[in-house]
């Protein structure tokens, strides 16, 4: 199944030739594309090392009554429901990564899909 601009540059990423690409932004993606196939692989020992204890996870969306609606989740959340869930009942994909970073932080934003397998 094709990704959403699979071949559109990422956000915070230039578009332009190899020699444009900023290699910490290409490392920042290259690990945030490790922890979503270590979430929908239910690897929580993979998820866990790539994932600060401090880190938080942050979904914006709307409520039921289509309100704007913040919620945000601590590792171990992620780490709980891994170590529960059989390997591929999880999926998750993301799409349009923009990474912002300064020394050793970064965030990263995207829109992301999630998939539930009842197989």
């Amino acid at each position: 199944e094709p990704t959403p601009n699979a071949g559109a540059a990422p956000f915070g990423v230039p578009s332009g030739g190899d020699d444009e690409r900023d290699e910490t932004i290409e490392q920042i993606l290259q690990t945030v594309h490790q922890l979503f196939e270590a979430f929908s692989n239910s690897d929580a020992a993979t998820f866990s090392s790539l994932v600060d204890d401090d880190a938080r996870f942050v979904r914006t969306g709307y409520d039921e009554e289509g309100a704007p609606e913040v919620v945000s989740y601590p590792k171990e959340y992620f780490v709980s429901t891994l170590t529960s869930a059989k390997k591929g009942h999880l999926q998750e994909r993301i799409s349009q990564p923009f990474v912002q970073h300064r020394d050793t932080m970064a965030h990263v934003w995207c829109r992301s899909a999630s998939l539930l397998s009842f197989r």
